[in-house]
Order: C-alpha cells, then sequence, then structure tokens
C-alpha cells in the first residue's frame, strides 16, 4: 500500500484534516509529530484506518523522519512527503532528488 510520510512541527491539526478530505484512496498517511502529545488530547483523536499519529521526541525527530524515508522510498511504498515549514521543505526537497517523488507543504 502507498505511504505518504508527514512531517509535523507546528501543530498536527491541518496536516490530519488534510489526510482525512484530501489523501488518495488506498493510501496511508504517518504523520510524524515533533515532541508529545498530551493524553488528553491523544484520547480526543479518533481512530481513522490509514491515518496515523506517532509522537517523536524532539532530539530524535529527524533521524527518525530520515530513517522511515530510507524504509518507506526502499520499500518503493513511498509516494509524498508533507512537511509544515519552508526549513523541512528545503531539507526533504533534497532526500526526494534520490527517489522521484513530490514533497509538498501544507500549512
Amino acid at each position: 500500500m502507498p505511504v505518504i510520510l508527514s512531517f509535523v512541527e507546528r501543530g498536527w491539526q491541518a496536516a490530519r484534516e488534510w489526510s482525512l478530505h484530501q489523501r488518495p484512496p488506498q493510501t496511508t498517511v504517518i504523520h510524524l509529530i515533533k515532541g508529545s502529545l498530551d493524553a488528553e488530547v491523544r484520547a480526543l483523536i479518533r481512530p481513522v484506518h490509514q491515518v496515523e499519529l506517532i509522537a517523536i521526541p524532539r532530539k530524535v525527530f529527524w533521524p527518525a523522519a530520515f530513517l522511515l524515508f530510507l524504509w518507506y522510498a526502499g520499500a518503493g511504498r513511498l509516494q509524498a512527503i508533507m512537511v509544515d515549514n519552508d526549513r523541512s521543505l528545503k531539507r526533504c526537497g533534497l532526500w526526494a532528488t534520490w527517489v522521484p517523488i513530490p514533497v509538498r507543504l501544507v500549512a
């Protein structure tokens, strides 16, 4: 199944809304959130099939993001990368030169 990786550094709500309403059919969207989610917030988030939210500690966010990029790109499943700021767009745009995938800015 194709995968879209979403690297979220500044609020996860807009990226999740995109994945709920505009993600391509039969595609899984994995949102990596920089930092933690409070238990109360996690309890409010309704689980949705093919949409995942994963909180990653700040210090290991980019190494974890890069490893997931390599994993899904190597498996041929990576369809696109979504980011929420210009700095991330530049970083992931460099990664995307290694495999022909689009990198989108979703703010």
